[in-house]
């Protein structure tokens, strides 16, 4: 290029625009990668503490405190040169993070400004009482025959709580006590007719030969003890956690309602109809 040309180029107002525009860029990412970096207080204290759960307590503090303090730093100068990168835009996992950070926040202040009457948490437990409560559970004792047990063997088994002390009949490698097993717990180890057989009975008696998926047993009832119904009382924090669930579900969805009315998402134009079609029943979705 002759430097006329060059000269009449460098005189129109729109390249002396974007000259002007990049000079300025460059100048403020030079001078930006040199500012101070200052970090807080708050940022050494908090991983000192970190440290000192990580590390050994009984070493020198001056050294702990040395590796926490270099930690922040290294930390803090990399995340700088990332931001000056662009490393954090389109990258997916600062994007989760982000997201889930947005979604965090939103919940806890959404549940610093509210507090849940006595009738909320009365209606939360009456849903919750059939999960909190305690059901009926049984105690026994039971000797274990692989092949099943003649009636002469029978006989030698205590009908009393020694029966609990082994020695007769086959190594069972569940063991011979069983205490406060729920039906559904028995179900699941010896199955449904042994469980029955068990419920049935009552303290003090002998029964079987009782057959499980392992073979024979007899059986010695110890205790059984009726289902107790839950208290608010003693299940207060339990309610408190469901009700705080809860209203992190209203936030999170009246959060998400706001947002796509503010932002209006859309597919490209480009999108495939099939996928078009099914975002948009995804977008219904997170509106419902």
């Amino acid at each position: 290029m002759s430097r006329e040309r060059l000269r009449k180029l460098l005189n129109e107002p729109l390249v002396q625009f974007l000259l002007i525009g990049s000079a300025i860029y460059g100048l403020l990412s030079f001078v930006g990668d040199r500012r101070p970096l200052v970090i807080n207080e708050a940022r050494f204290l908090e991983s000192r503490l970190k440290m000192t759960s990580l590390l050994d307590p009984t070493g020198p503090e001056a050294e702990r405190n040395r590796e926490a303090d270099s930690r922040v730093i290294v930390d803090e100068l990399l995340y700088r040169e990332a931001l000056r990168r662009g490393m954090q835009v389109d990258d997916p996992v600062v994007r989760q993070h982000l997201a889930q950070k947005m979604l965090l926040i939103t919940e806890e202040m959404h549940l610093a400004a509210r507090r849940p009457s006595a009738m909320q948490l009365q209606e939360i437990f009456a849903e919750m009482s059939p999960s909190l409560s305690l059901p009926p559970s049984i105690s026994f004792c039971q000797v274990y025959s692989r092949v099943g047990w003649r009636q002469t063997n029978i006989a030698r088994v205590p009908a009393n709580p020694k029966i609990c002390e082994g020695g007769t009949g086959d190594a069972f490698a569940l063991g011979t006590r069983f205490n406060s097993w729920t039906r559904a717990e028995v179900e699941s180890r010896f199955g449904d007719r042994f469980a029955a057989a068990v419920f049935a009975a009552e303290p003090g008696a002998r029964i079987g030969p009782v057959e499980s998926p392992y073979g024979w047993h007899i059986v010695l009832i110890l205790e059984k003890l009726p289902g107790k119904a839950a208290d608010f009382a003693s299940r207060r924090a339990d309610v408190i956690r469901e009700w705080e669930r809860r209203e992190r579900e209203v936030a999170r969805t009246e959060l998400l309602k706001e947002l796509v009315e503010r932002y209006r998402p859309r597919p490209a134009p480009e999108t495939d109809d099939a996928l078009r079609a099914e975002i948009e029943v995804a977008l219904a979705h997170i509106q419902s």
